[in-house]
């Protein structure tokens, strides 16, 4: 049965005054579907995804860093440390990674991102790109590692943790449209701006299956 909440869990949770207007305004008193606020916007679902299944959130933001990393493996195809960052976090989410080999994934892949910056400030917009998406899938990274230790100890931190949820989401959505401005730079503007919402796009539509198929 797919996770549902309602507007009294919602108050218990301490959701936002602007989130809990808009649940009584369009839900009532009636529980909804966690895949209906997924069509709605990724911060908001990002926190209730945190407050309801943490590690489900942490795979949704690794499809996130996945969906892009091809524009990491174009610019340095033998550099195989974002896509096993990626793995990591995803065996992570699922008990099948040890927390060290977390951290140490998420470590390389940010060394990744640092290192194709470095690139992009040169010359290369395959580097631009690339930096974007090994910064997703360091952010997702984090991610998981921000649910750890919220999961070992209550945590004052836990809008930063959210926040860096919504980052990876973020973060790939900036790679898919460095990617476009790259590609089509006569009209760089419109084509990063359209490569950016079809990727936010994606990602709400990804998140919606990944919630209901979590059922």
């Amino acid at each position: 049965m797919e996770m549902k909440s309602n507007n009294d869990e919602c108050v218990v949770l301490d959701a936002c005054t602007e989130a809990l207007e808009f649940i009584k305004k369009t839900y009532g008193e009636k529980d909804f579907n966690l895949s209906n606020v997924t069509t709605a916007t990724m911060d908001w679902a990002s926190w209730l995804l945190w407050k309801k299944d943490k590690h489900l959130l942490v795979q949704i933001n690794a499809g996130f860093a996945g969906h892009v990393l091809h524009l990491y493996e174009k610019a340095y195809p033998d550099d195989k440390r974002v896509r096993d960052c990626i793995d990591v976090t995803l065996k992570w989410s699922q008990n099948e990674a040890t927390d060290a080999e977390l951290d140490k994934a998420r470590a390389a892949a940010s060394d990744a991102a640092s290192a194709a910056a470095r690139d992009a400030a040169v010359a290369s917009d395959d580097a631009w790109d690339a930096g974007w998406a090994a910064s997703a899938a360091a952010r997702a990274a984090r991610d998981a590692a921000a649910a750890r230790d919220a999961e070992a100890a209550a945590s004052d931190a836990e809008w930063d943790a959210v926040r860096a949820a919504a980052a990876a989401a973020r973060a790939a959505a900036s790679a898919a449209a460095a990617a476009a401005w790259a590609a089509s730079p006569a009209a760089s503007d419109d084509a990063g701006d359209a490569a950016e919402i079809a990727e936010a796009a994606w990602q709400l539509q990804y998140c919606f299956k990944q919630v209901v198929g979590a059922a």
